[in-house]
């Protein structure tokens, strides 16, 4: 016979599960309008600075996609340490708890991505060039920034520490697959010319 405590765990599990796939749909359906609307705006050409603050901004959305994969097949495994998707947590902290959970992923996926591509634009204006190692030097400065300010704002302590230190080496690795991915695209046809 089946207990009702073993009914509850499969319950539960499920109602995460289902949360999880909803993020992650929301995540392609975002990820998919956003690719269409910069689409065109990566491959124009890199002279002027409003054009680089564009292209940026396009290959850091990529490289957020990027990140945001790894983060949710770790969320869905169970290997992520995080109690929490952090934008979706961030989304949480801010409109609070009782919030219709689908504004909070759709606020979730979207500031993501726009913080992503924002910081992604304006390195673009003052590296030249993106280099996979300057994308990498990106992605720690993000890192650090979020496990010194974000990271205590959701009450998760520095570096993760109140919750567990493995969240600062799982950031870490999301942040250098951003940084790495960034580094690599955005001006990979200069960085091809050079060598």
């Amino acid at each position: 016979m089946i207990a009702a405590s073993q009914v509850q765990v499969v319950a539960d599990s499920l109602q995460v599960l289902g949360r999880v796939a909803a993020v992650f749909a929301i995540y392609l359906v975002a990820a998919a309008g956003i690719g269409v609307a910069t689409a065109r705006t990566l491959d124009l050409p890199a002279a002027s600075g409003r054009t680089r603050l564009a292209r940026g901004f396009g290959w850091g959305v990529v490289a957020t996609i990027a990140m945001s994969i790894l983060m949710l097949v770790g969320m869905t495994t169970g290997m992520a340490p995080m109690p929490a998707p952090i934008p979706l947590a961030i989304m949480s902290t801010v409109f609070g708890e009782g919030t219709p959970q689908p504004l909070l992923m759709l606020a979730a996926v979207l500031s993501h991505f726009a913080y992503g591509g924002v910081w992604a634009g304006a390195f673009a204006t003052i590296a030249r060039p993106v280099t996979v190692w300057r994308g990498i030097v990106l992605g720690v400065f993000l890192w650090l920034l979020m496990q010194v300010a974000v990271l205590p704002f959701l009450g998760w302590g520095m570096f993760g520490t109140a919750v567990t230190p493995a969240i600062a080496v799982a950031t870490l690795v999301l942040h250098l697959v951003y940084g790495a991915t960034y580094g690599a695209l955005m001006d990979r046809h200069a960085v091809a010319v050079a060598h």
